[in-house]
């Protein structure tokens, strides 16, 4: 199996690009490979907010969870999300 080499909270490259403001990135497709991958860069540099599926499979993310705003967009009201 291939895995991202960044672990929760190291922010990769990212942090390095940024003027230090943390921004607040919207994040779909987080748990498949490539979005989870690119996860795991914005953790440690940006607040993410993350949209999926009720039912999508979260196990490439489960130790990022309690560092995300996660929204299931199939159950949870639109206006809730950019409230």
């Amino acid at each position: 199996a291939v895995v991202c080499r960044r672990t929760a909270g190291e922010g990769g490259n990212l942090k390095r690009k940024t003027s230090g403001a943390k921004k607040t990135i919207l994040l779909t497709g987080g748990t498949g490979f490539l979005g989870s991958c690119l996860l795991r860069e914005l953790i440690g540099a940006h607040s993410v907010i993350l949209l999926k599926r009720s039912f999508s499979d979260v196990g490439r993310i489960a130790d990022l969870m309690p560092l995300l705003r996660i929204y299931d967009i199939d159950r949870d009201a639109w206006q809730r999300v950019f409230s």
